[in-house]
């Protein structure tokens, strides 16, 4: 599957993209800085700032998986971001867009994440 990335740098973003590489995926990984990105990845710079930029960016991809995080002093770009990468996806004839979040990454206790605290099962193959 040809998957296109954003956001792959950050905290939940790398777990994604190592998730996905694991699985054989075909992935192109959209970040602000393509120097962060493993070698066997393709790296794309973008910022999210541009409808048809974007669109190109996504072009022939099977799906989209945004793990974009605002700024945290500035965390309405969320919603700009979401809108243009909502009107690129319609634009590419991209099939689908997954728009992830961070909550596996919070502390249900002191030093203790979502998902280190063992709540969410493993992922079994069928």
């Amino acid at each position: 599957m040809n998957v296109v990335l954003y956001g792959a740098t950050g905290n939940s973003g790398q777990r994604i993209l190592k998730e996905l590489t694991d699985r054989g995926h075909h992935v192109t990984a959209v970040v602000r800085d393509t120097s962060k990105v493993p070698s066997t990845v393709k790296a794309v710079k973008d910022d999210l700032s541009n409808v048809e930029t974007i669109a190109s960016i996504i072009a022939g991809a099977d799906i989209v998986v945004s793990a974009y995080a605002p700024p945290q002093d500035n965390t309405d770009a969320l919603l700009g971001v979401t809108e243009r990468q909502i009107a690129a996806v319609k634009k590419a004839g991209t099939a689908r867009l997954v728009v992830v979040g961070g909550a596996g990454l919070l502390e249900v206790a002191p030093g203790v994440t979502l998902i280190a605290s063992g709540f969410y099962p493993k992922h079994t193959s069928p």
